[in-house]
């Protein structure tokens, strides 16, 4: 991987957490096993030792491309599954699967291996509610205010930080659903966020968790 990597420049974003972080640390060489709020700075330290210069901020899908396009990265990516290459227009998951199968090829791994690799991630699938997009900018509006006090950002969705973990809840105007994705730094925390938000909810919480539990396998329960 290092011959591969040699004289490219990789773009990574949600590096302090999750699979932004695995892809981060992979990279550069950085313990998984660092405290989240040291991992900008030894992922900056670690890529200056490469030789490279970091380049770190928070953007967007289409400001990640605009950024692998600008500094010439070999790749970009965003923590909802979004893949960017200097030299593709847009977001292709399809030349990131053709890729890792090449990179398997050539080291002779499994992808059982490979993922074994990486550090477990508590996440959730998107999950959706469906409803009108009026209805959906109504319950973000109630998310912020049940969630008042909570660290929260709204640069690509609502996201509501916790102590434990966040989530991302985004609405569209030409979409008839609202769709969430929930983390956390165990299974625990993740259940627990999850079953809060949806108590928190004045409509729409008991769908939720179902969808919640189905998506993971499961039992159900009462909020």
């Amino acid at each position: 991987m290092e011959q591969f990597l040699a004289g490219k420049t990789a773009l990574v974003t949600g590096g302090t957490r999750g699979i932004g972080r695995a892809i981060a640390a992979a990279l550069a060489a950085v313990d998984p096993a660092d405290p989240w709020k040291t991992a900008i700075t030894r992922i900056r330290d670690a890529v200056a030792s490469l030789g490279a210069e970091p380049v770190a901020e928070r953007c967007d899908c289409s400001a990640i491309a605009q950024r692998v396009r600008a500094c010439s990265a070999r790749f970009g990516a965003e923590l909802g599954g979004h893949y960017f290459y200097c030299d593709v227009e847009g977001s292709d998951a399809l030349l990131s699967a053709c890729r890792v199968i090449a990179h398997l090829g050539r080291t002779g791994q499994t992808l059982a291996e490979l993922r074994r690799r990486c550090p477990t991630v508590y996440a959730t699938p998107e999950l959706r509610l469906e409803m009108p997009p009026q209805r959906q900018q109504q319950l973000l509006e109630h998310i912020r205010t049940a969630w008042e006090g909570q660290p929260r950002r709204e640069l690509d969705g609502l996201r509501i930080d916790t102590p434990g973990g966040w989530v991302l809840a985004r609405g569209a105007d030409d979409d008839s659903a609202l769709t969430l994705r929930f983390e956390a730094t165990d299974w625990d925390a993740l259940d627990s966020l999850v079953r809060e938000f949806c108590r928190r909810m004045p409509e729409g919480g008991a769908q939720l968790l179902a969808e919640y539990r189905s998506a993971l396998g499961l039992p159900m329960i009462d909020v």
